[in-house]
Order: structure tokens, then sequence, then C-alpha cells
């Protein structure tokens, strides 16, 4: 057999077991093996037709060749993950991928494509042409077993928020606008359709946001332009003159008012206080008094006044 996408596999992280399309080569098929649901990132979930091994009789007993037969999957998958479950490594270098056991040696070896997307893929093909593809569709029994793709994610809705999560939690406007600009191209199951039904508002947003420059800080309009002002001319003194030059202004401007009467006598018979307001000199003065009788009043105001 000539190697192809039928016959080949790529070496996928994110695959939880080891997915082949009805057409690969492979062994031990059992059509009625309960059916698993596969949950695709960029499409509705897809169930599985049948189990399998590998058709690959060359590798270790305790390595894991059973997988499930996708009818929806355009590639075949070789998740690593049962592969390091089962204590062995996968090494990937800039031309290739080696799966080594715990001594070092080597049980399988993969390439690197050169074009394209450049990623890690193994043959599918045996030693012997022990091959059985699968053809037409199968009565199988369904149980409740369930596996996930390359993003592990239920749902839509669950990939387009991690995608959210991993751009950063930006604002839905702006990053709407950055996925219909094509920004985000590489994001497979990202478009725009989806993003606009299934973009949150976490929180995450919302507090990323809510420190804010403030206002005014640094004004972007101009400055208005200081005019200086000329030092005004001091006029030459005139000589000495005889002439006497008298104005008469009344600038002694007095304003009094009474308290009302103490409820206690002072020792010295007072009972009501005068406060005066001195105008000119801005000044407050008091004075006590013993009735309100204009003899008692006068002296108090007299006392003010001198």
């Amino acid at each position: 057999m000539r190697l192809n996408k039928r016959t080949t596999a790529l070496i996928d992280s994110g695959a939880s077991s080891i997915f082949l399309t009805p057409n690969a080569p492979m062994a031990n098929l059992r059509p009625n093996a309960p059916a698993i649901t596969v949950g695709a990132a960029a499409g509705p979930p897809t169930t599985s037709l049948a189990s399998y091994t590998l058709a690959l009789p060359s590798l270790p007993s305790d390595f894991p060749t059973s997988g499930h037969v996708m009818p929806g999957f355009h590639e075949n998958l070789v998740g690593i993950g049962p592969i390091c479950d089962a204590k062995y490594s996968v090494l990937f270098t800039k031309d290739a991928v080696h799966i080594l056991n715990l001594t070092g040696t080597v049980v399988l070896t993969g390439w690197r494509k050169d074009t394209g997307y450049r990623l890690w893929k193994i043959s599918l093909l045996p030693d012997k042409e022990c091959v059985k593809p699968l053809s037409g569709t199968h009565n199988v029994q369904r149980a409740l077993l369930a596996a996930f793709s390359t993003y592990n994610l239920p749902s839509v809705k669950a990939l387009v928020r991690y995608f959210h999560a991993a751009a950063g939690f930006p604002v839905r406007d702006t990053w709407l606008k950055a996925i219909k600009a094509g920004n985000y191209k590489s994001w497979l199951g990202l478009t725009l359709q989806n993003a606009m039904r299934y973009c949150p508002v976490p929180v995450k947003t919302l507090k990323g946001h809510m420190v804010q420059t403030r206002q005014n800080v640094c004004s972007t309009k101009p400055k208005p332009q200081q005019v200086k002002t000329p030092a005004p001319v001091i006029p030459e003194r005139e000589a000495p003159s005889n002439k006497l030059y008298v104005r008469v202004e009344h600038i002694s401007k007095l304003y009094t008012d009474d308290t009302g009467r103490f409820p206690v006598l002072s020792p010295s018979g007072n009972q009501y206080v005068m406060v005066a307001y001195h105008y000119g000199s801005n000044a407050i003065f008091t004075m006590p008094f013993k009735t309100r009788a204009d003899k008692h009043r006068m002296i108090a105001y007299n006392s003010i006044m001198q």
C-alpha cells in the first residue's frame, strides 16, 4: 500500500484515544462493540461505528492499540494520552517522532510533514497486509461512554468561552471586530456567528476595565497665552508747593447693642453687658452696667468711648 491520508495518522496530544476513519487500515473489527460519542471542537458530536485494534502486529503487547471508528472524521488521530498512560514516552524532534519504552528502545517511528501545518504522522500499514476495512453500517449497541477530541470541550459554547479566555478576556465589541477582520482565522471552530451568539461577559472582563484614566489629567486644549502687562509709569515728582488742602471725613463709626438680663447678679451689681463694634479699628468692646435705665447705659457708653 502507498502511504497517503487514509493509511497514516496524526500524532495528536489533544485526542483522548485512537480514532480512525472507516476506510483506514485496521484489524479485529468489532461492529457490535459499545458505541461512544466524541465531541468535535468545530462541529456536533459524532458517534462511533465500531471498535478495532491497530493492524500493527509488531507493536508490544502492552502498547495501546484499541480504538474507535469515527465516520465523520477527516483525519486518523492517535492520542498521546493512552500511550503515556501505558508508560511509553513520545519524543518529538524537528523532522520525526519516536515512541520509546521504559528501556529507551524505539517501538514506533513517524515523520513530520514538509508542507501544510507540518504535523507529525505515523504509518498505519502493518508488516503483513492483514487489513479489514470497514464498509457499510451496522447495528451497534450503544453505551454511556464519551470521549472528547482535540480541545476536550463538550459544545460550541464551551469552545467560544475557552477561546475568549485564551484571548485575554477582551471586551465583546473589540473581540468581534477582530474576528470579523480575520485576526482569528487560525483558531479552528471560532467563527463570527459562534462568537456573536456565545461570547460571554465574565467578571474578569469587567474588573479589567474598572480602573480607567481620570479625566482632565492631561488637557489637550491649548493653553491661553499670557499677556504681559507693562509696568505702571511712575510720574515725576512735582516741585514742593505752599498750598494745603484739607478734607473732613467722618471715619469713627460705633455700633452698640445690649444683651439680655443675666439671671445671676454679679458681685458689682451688674446684670447687663453693652457690646460695641468700632468700624475704624475693627475692634469689639464690652462694658457691664446695672439696669437698662439711661443713666446706667450712658455710663457704660462713655466708658467705651474713652
